[in-house]
């Protein structure tokens, strides 16, 4: 699963991300806001931008893990 984050302009591109984990020993997302999924259970990914002019803004999401996975949901992926 990858998180990304739009920009508005060419100026906010230049924009330094750092993502954390409230619970990386459930998943965590890389430099590039890919997330790696270690364990079942739940976790909230933030992503803290700051932007070229030193402003920061801050952007959260909820990701679970559940203990199974229905077949019919599509899920393609693997448990660490």
């Amino acid at each position: 699963m990858k998180l990304n984050i739009q920009f508005r302009n060419e100026t906010d591109k230049k924009s330094k991300i750092a993502w954390t984990s409230s619970n990386p020993e459930v998943a965590y997302a890389d430099s590039m806001g890919s997330v790696h999924f270690i364990s079942t259970g739940t976790t909230e990914i933030t992503a803290v931008v700051t932007f070229p002019d030193g402003a920061q803004e801050m952007v959260k999401a909820a990701l679970s893990l559940p203990e199974r996975i229905d077949e019919e949901a599509g899920f393609t992926g693997a448990w660490a």
